[in-house]
This record gives C-alpha cells, structure tokens and sequence, in this order.
C-alpha cells in the first residue's frame, strides 16, 4: 500500500496548528464518525444497567462482572465463546470505565478516520478478541474485562500505518499521539498490577491484534478514497473464527468451580446417609452400635476418598495455574479445613456411639458443623456471595 500514500505536509510550523491542519485533513478523508461514539455508547449503557440492576459503581465483584459476560477460562473454554468479546465492554468500575472511555476517544476518532468506519470496527473487533484470547490462554482462572485490551489494538493499528507509510502521518501528529498512548500504556500497566481482572497480557495481545490487522487493512490518505466492505468483513470473520476455533479447540482450564463441584458432591453423598441413620437412631428404630457401624464403615472410608481427591486436585491446580489470586488460594485451604472437621467430627462421633454417650455425640456433630459453617460462610465473603 505504500505506492498509495500520499504524503502530507503541515502549513504551519506551531505544533497545536499543525496538529488542528492535520484533524481538518482527515476530516476530507472521513467526514463522519460511526463507530467510535458507539462503542464509548456501548460501554456506557453497560455498565449503567450494571449499576441499576446493583452492581457497585467503583468496585464491582467478580460474580457480577461474570454475570455480564467477562471472560473467564473455566467458562469461556466450556461453551460460552461469546465472552471473548463481550468482556471488552463490561467494566471493573467507574475510574477504570472512564479512564479508557478517554483513551479511546482521544486516539480512536482519528484512527477510525486513518482507516475508516468498517476497517476501525473490524480492527477493533480483531484487538478486542486477540486480546481476551491471550488472557485466557496465559491466565485462563483470571477473570478480566475491559476495553483496554481493545484500546491497545488502536495503537498497534496507528503504529502500522505509521511504519507502513512513512511521511503520511507529519510527525508532530505522531508525537501528540505518543504522548497520550504513553499515558495510557503507564495507567494501564500500573492500575493491570494493582487490581484483579485488568490483565496486562491482553494488552499485548491487543496491541499485537489490532497492529496485525491494521497491517491489512490500509488505504491510502486521499480524501475521495472509496470504502469497500471486503476486507474489513473477511479481518472481522477472520478474528470470530479464530475466536470459535480457541474456544472448541483449546482444553478447559482446571477450574476452582469444578474443584468445589466435585467436593460438594461428595460431601452430599456422605452426609445424607449420615442424617438418616441418626434420624432412625433418634427414633429408636436402630442401635447406636449400629450408626457407629455406618458411619465407620459406609461414610468414613468413602469421606476419606473425597478428601484425597481434594488434595490432589488441588496440587494440580496449583501446578497447572500461574497467577491463582489469593483469593482463591485461600478458599481452597477453607475447604481442606471443612473436609477435616467432617472426618473428625465423624470419628469423635462414632467413638461416641460405641461409649453410648448421647451428650459427646451432640457436641462431636455440632462442632463440625459449626467448623465448617464458618467456613463456607469466609469463602462465600472471599468470592464476594
């Protein structure tokens, strides 16, 4: 495409003029923005129907944002593709909303009249994806969201008409520019290292997305220029099938949800039957040599399997995960510590049956329960429930 370009001068030597000179050339270029002002409309409607709907306006949980569509490996790997692009408009707050929504604005009008309304719409749509992609396949039990991802890609798309075609852009334009991509990068690498859910490996993948297909979607800067849909829907078709192909191909993420599905399970099968005996106990239909037995022999040795399970499957997503929050970390020693106050309390309890001590047997079932109330009640304040 470089043939095409044709390069322009400034006809003032006043960087804010020439900067003013250069915004008027594009407008000959691309009269009219369309996608621009929709997406920052887009991501505004969201989040305000997040809000009205209680969602907390500065620090949303991570069960809310999963519910309006962030991307989460465990999920998005396991038939729910569609996250890959709705995350880009769902939002970890108001700062973080409004500190891209800025960004986008002030480097986005001009890029989507570099390229034009369909190419920017399909570029940014092929940034957003690369970037979700590259969070979930580098961090896939990291939940994350945002449009910085996005973002991202915008630059990576000015940078490659900036290479591509030296001398098109004057170069107090890309300095402007620079300046404010600056800002925004710096922002973003430090508010991605202080908050869950903002990762930065999106952003490189969005940079890298979005520089890709701006590569492949450069025209060249003459006012007149005619604007076909061709490559711009093959860039977009291009980016949701790679999107599907990830989404089929790659293996779901070990999850900590499937860990506590699996533990839930089994704690069920163990206290049912536990309740029924001590029920028909309580009506003096069965012995309480009889309960000792079940316990020790049916639930006990069955209890310890879903113990063992839980410790190796939780080494495993330890070892298979890179950035586990500590969140989550944490959770999972609560439920190590839930699943030995069930042994225990089962084993104080059959000593008590066998001793035909009812009160030891109160105490021994009411510690465990309370044990492990307390933690299911920390991890549900943990996951923000």
């Amino acid at each position: 495409m470089a043939d095409e370009t044709v390069a322009w001068a400034p006809g003032s030597t006043d960087p804010k003029i020439a900067f003013a000179e250069f915004k008027l050339h594009l407008r000959e270029i691309t009269p009219r923005l369309y996608v621009v002002p929709a997406v920052v409309a887009l991501n505004v409607l969201v989040f305000a129907v997040m809000v009205a709907t209680g969602v907390s306006a500065s620090n949303p949980t991570i069960p809310q944002v999963l519910r309006w569509g962030a991307d989460y490996g465990p999920l998005t790997l396991d038939g729910q593709p569609w996250r890959l692009v709705t995350n880009v408009f769902v939002h970890f707050g108001v700062v973080h909303l409004l500190a891209n929504m800025v960004a986008l604005l002030s480097a986005g009008a001009i890029v989507e009249r570099l390229f034009g309304p369909l190419a920017f719409a399909a570029l940014y749509l092929a940034a957003g994806i690369t970037g979700s992609l590259a969070s979930t396949v580098i961090h896939p039990i990291v939940v994350s969201a945002g449009a910085s991802g996005a973002i991202f890609g915008v630059y990576g798309a000015l940078g490659a008409l900036a290479l591509s075609q030296r001398g098109a852009i004057p170069s107090v334009v890309i300095s402007k520019l620079g300046g404010v991509a600056g800002s925004f990068i710096v922002y973003n690498i430090v508010f991605g290292a202080t908050h869950a859910g903002i990762d930065n490996i999106a952003h490189l993948g969005g940079l890298v997305g979005g520089a890709s297909a701006g590569a492949l979607l450069l025209r060249p800067l003459t006012p007149g220029r005619s604007e076909t849909m061709r490559r711009p829907a093959l860039v977009a078709a291009g980016s949701l099938a790679l999107a599907l192909g990830a989404a089929l191909l790659l293996p779901r993420p070990f999850s900590y949800e499937a860990i506590v599905s699996e533990f839930a399970a089994g704690e069920t099968a163990a206290i049912e039957p536990s309740n029924v005996a001590l029920g028909q106990l309580g009506r003096h239909e069965i012995g309480m040599e009889d309960v000792a037995n079940q316990i020790e022999l049916g639930i006990l040795p069955g209890w310890r399997k879903t113990r063992a399970t839980l410790e190796r499957n939780t080494k495993q997503f330890l070892a298979r995960s890179t950035g586990v929050p500590p969140k989550l970390q944490r959770g999972l020693e609560l439920l190590d510590q839930a699943a030995i106050a069930r042994e225990e309390g089962w084993t104080q309890m059959v000593a008590a049956l066998r001793a035909g001590d009812q009160e030891r047997l109160k105490a021994a079932s009411h510690d465990a329960n309370v044990t492990v109330a307390q933690a299911y009640q920390e991890i549900r304040g943990l996951l923000g429930q």
